[in-house]
């Protein structure tokens, strides 16, 4: 008789989740239809320029697959990446600002148009050198192994997409500057102007195939992008 109480209990558990998963999905739904968002213009006052980028590694296939370790089969990993430190032209509060970001690239026959916006995960900044090497732009200064930066960026990288990784403002260059921590309507500024240097850089024009990810405050940075996109 327990048994039996354990499973109907269970049943009427999983048909009440259900429902409110039907529940749930329908507003999404309906939401979505009814949405007006419309995607940000391009903007006209700089915001997405380049103003430098300095190579800062260039590693051999041998060497992604000691940073990757075992984060994905080797199979995955098919080219050479070189690694570049980007500053960029944003916005912050209404006031132009000039950030900075991670760009790992495929070595291939040509540039790829696979492009990637990898968003990284929370970093307290306890104390003002955690603000600044604790981000994609000096991973190799600060964090020679492990991370983000090696089992996700890397083997994407090295699969065929050229990936950028913003700092966020707040972060590295931007320290003095208070991080929009899940701000989104702030935070993403960021991030698409990241995309837009990103296509700046490789001199790309035209639709692109754009991906988008991130771990932790990334990945709602990374559903923040989409909306804004």
């Amino acid at each position: 008789m327990h048994a039996n109480f354990g499973r109907n209990t269970m049943r009427r558990i999983y048909q009440t989740l259900f429902f409110c998963m039907v529940m749930v999905l329908g507003v999404t739904v309906v939401g979505c239809k009814e949405s007006k968002n419309t995607p940000e213009p391009e903007p006209s006052d700089g915001r997405g320029q380049v103003t430098s980028c300095v190579l800062l590694r260039e590693l051999d296939l041998e060497r992604v697959y000691r940073y990757a370790g075992d984060s994905v089969k080797k199979d995955h990993l098919l080219y050479p990446v070189n690694c570049y430190r980007m500053t960029y032209m944003s916005v912050y509060e209404g006031e132009p600002i000039e950030t900075s970001a991670l760009v790992l690239l495929p070595v291939c026959d040509t540039i790829t148009t696979r492009l990637c916006v990898y968003m990284h995960g929370t970093n307290l900044p306890i104390d003002a050198n955690s603000a600044t090497q604790n981000m994609p732009s000096n991973y190799f200064r600060a964090n020679k192994s492990g991370g983000e930066v090696a089992i996700c960026a890397l083997p994407l990288a090295s699969s065929g997409f050229s990936v950028v990784m913003p700092d966020y403002i707040g972060y590295g260059d931007t320290r003095a500057k208070e991080h929009p921590f899940v701000y989104y309507p702030e935070l993403h500024y960021a991030n698409i102007d990241g995309l837009r240097a990103l296509t700046r850089q490789l001199e790309l024009h035209g639709r692109q195939d754009v991906w988008l990810g991130g771990y932790s405050q990334g990945g709602g940075a990374a559903l923040s992008l989409h909306y804004y996109i």
